[in-house]
């Protein structure tokens, strides 16, 4: 089948491990035809001009791992939602898709794959959603002028022509329900997947271990990606440094960027953390596969299913957002900054570790990209048959 892909809101970045990186990839694993059409603005101010400057050097059509991509020009005029973009509609046309997935629902060029559906009727319309209570708007103004009553009327329409509304978490499910007005019959559970594929190819648990010289006899906790107190770090660190006080064995390891001066001088004030900086994408799951359990206290991080993909049990706090992550697993947390709740459930998931390390090869395989990228085939070859008839 011929898919394309959407990336509008936010550039397309090459090489990352985005869902909208992922999802195509597993695709062409799957022998499909797949596109990426993404805008050539619109980079976030945290990636780096020379990371910027390789992407644009491409030009506006190249190949990433047997991926399409194309990248069209576009204008911003509010905030990250308000993008115009032209010759979508000719793309779209020039790549006559028989599936069309937009990552991310907020952007008007929804619109434009509305009309191209209507005037393609057999083409199957998907649209994901990533937001949900806690990072759709910056200001309660904005959430109910633009989200509640802009994009409730505009998916009004434009719900007369997608075949399904993901959510990738329960709780963007209900958020789609709650602001937009998503028909629950038009809605579906589609979560973010674990990279499955790039995670089997790393080397042994021991082989990492020696490579970043980490005692073969050592309980490695595990945590990373953007660190402080609003992340939990600071409970972590003191629940570890207070098991240490009774078995030195415990070692705990953090790696990634500091969002307050306070945790970071903590962390760096600890001779027995290891630390790392922020690190690229191999090196992340290198880290998360070398450890025996993988913990962020409170937030939701896309380096949860990254734990999961390597085979590392999880230690997160149960959220609408999280929910479906841990079965067997791993443990969850039920209280925000309970230190006492972290040692023991650290020391439970040591005591057991292999039944756990047991659960966590067995929800990789569930949520696997191979998996996640099957069902939006399934679900197109689905509905185009209840066409048919």
């Amino acid at each position: 089948m011929k898919i394309v892909h959407l990336c509008i809101s936010q550039s397309y970045f090459d090489h990352w491990g985005y869902q909208e990186n992922l999802i195509p990839e597993y695709q062409v694993e799957l022998e499909h035809d797949v596109t990426m059409i993404s805008t050539n603005k619109f980079f976030p101010h945290w990636l780096k001009q020379e990371q910027i400057d390789e992407i644009l050097s491409k030009g506006k059509e190249y190949y990433i791992n047997n991926v399409k991509v194309i990248r069209i020009n576009a204008c911003r005029l509010l905030g990250t939602h308000v993008v115009f973009t032209y010759n979508l509609y000719k793309a779209l046309k020039k790549e006559a898709p028989d599936i069309i997935f937009y990552h991310e629902m907020t952007n008007f060029a929804t619109i434009i794959c509305s009309f191209y559906k209507l005037l393609h009727p057999k083409v199957q319309y998907f649209i994901d959603s990533h937001n949900d209570e806690r990072n759709a708007a910056s200001t309660k103004i904005s959430e109910y002028l633009y989200f509640k009553f802009f994009l409730t009327l505009m998916h009004k329409f434009i719900a007369l022509f997608v075949t399904k509304y993901y959510g990738v978490t329960p709780s963007r499910c209900n958020f789609l329900l709650s602001h937009y007005g998503i028909s629950k019959k038009k809605m579906k559970f589609l979560p973010i997947g674990c990279d499955t594929k790039l995670a089997n190819s790393l080397p042994d648990k021991n082989e990492l271990r020696k490579k970043y010289n980490i005692p073969l006899d050592s309980f490695v906790v595990v945590s990373g990606g953007k660190m402080g107190k609003f992340k939990g770090t600071e409970f972590l660190v003191t629940a570890v440094e207070n098991i240490r006080k009774i078995n030195t064995n415990v070692v705990l390891l953090l790696f990634g960027t500091y969002l307050d001066q306070e945790c970071e001088n903590l962390v760096k004030a600890k001779n027995w953390i290891v630390k790392y900086g922020w690190c690229d994408r191999l090196t992340s799951l290198e880290l998360l596969k070398l450890g025996d359990v993988a913990c962020w206290p409170i937030h939701h991080t896309t380096l949860n299913e990254d734990s999961i993909s390597v085979g590392t049990p999880l230690l997160i706090r149960k959220t609408t957002t999280t929910e479906h992550l841990v079965d067997g697993n791993g443990l969850f947390l039920f209280n925000a900054g309970d230190i006492e709740e972290l040692e023991k459930k650290i020391l439970k998931i040591k005591e057991q570790w292999g039944l756990y390390k047991n659960g966590a090869q067995l929800i990789g395989r569930k949520l696997s990209y191979f998996t996640i990228a099957q069902t939006i085939v399934d679900d197109a070859m689905v509905n185009l048959e209840s066409y048919r008839e």
